[in-house]
């Protein structure tokens, strides 16, 4: 059974990203055995990195210490999250950057896939390119796979109408599920 962490960085449980997220795990989970866990970004309590976190004499006491054995077990890890100024929610952001300093080594051979949401038309209006192309860089780093990026515009219509973003979201899931 494969182990996926999916890190909803919305605030809206029932807004655009949700949408394309519900999308993704359904092409993901056809016809598999998997155990999903999600954590929404937003309702955790996160401290951020500091320099003196590296000093290796403070531990902090706060949501990482569930989220990171989680992230740590995942074969895939799924970052869902709306774009704002061309960039990933803050919530997310944190909880990602909490990883920093974790040896790297332990992300080898995980996958990771993002799901964006946003006003822009396209990927390289809305910033979602500058976003795939930092975390080919992350993963090529860790040792990880980059499964894709699937954004969906939110400028002319809700994501839930959107039956071609809706699509590739699927598409995007069921690849990732190649293992």
């Amino acid at each position: 059974m494969k182990n996926i962490i999916v890190l909803n960085g919305s605030p809206h449980k029932n807004g655009n990203t949700s949408a394309l997220l519900k999308a993704f795990l359904s092409g993901l989970k056809k016809g598999k055995k998997l155990t999903v866990t999600q954590f929404d970004a937003y309702a955790l309590r996160v401290a951020p990195i500091l320099a003196s976190d590296f000093s290796g004499k403070k531990e902090k006491k706060d949501d990482m210490q569930s989220v990171l054995p989680k992230i740590l077990a995942a074969d895939l890890i799924v970052l869902a999250t709306p774009l704002y100024y061309w960039g990933m929610s803050a919530q997310l952001k944190l909880v990602w950057e909490r990883l920093f300093g974790t040896d790297y080594k332990l992300f080898k051979g995980k996958r990771l896939a993002i799901l964006a949401t946003g006003g822009g038309e396209d990927k390289k209006d809305s910033g979602a390119d500058l976003i795939e192309a930092q975390y080919k860089n992350i993963c090529a780093f860790m040792g990880m796979r980059f499964v894709g990026l699937c954004f969906a515009s939110s400028e002319k219509q809700p994501v839930s109408k959107n039956k071609k973003a809706l699509a590739t979201a699927q598409a995007l899931g069921k690849k990732a599920g190649k293992w």
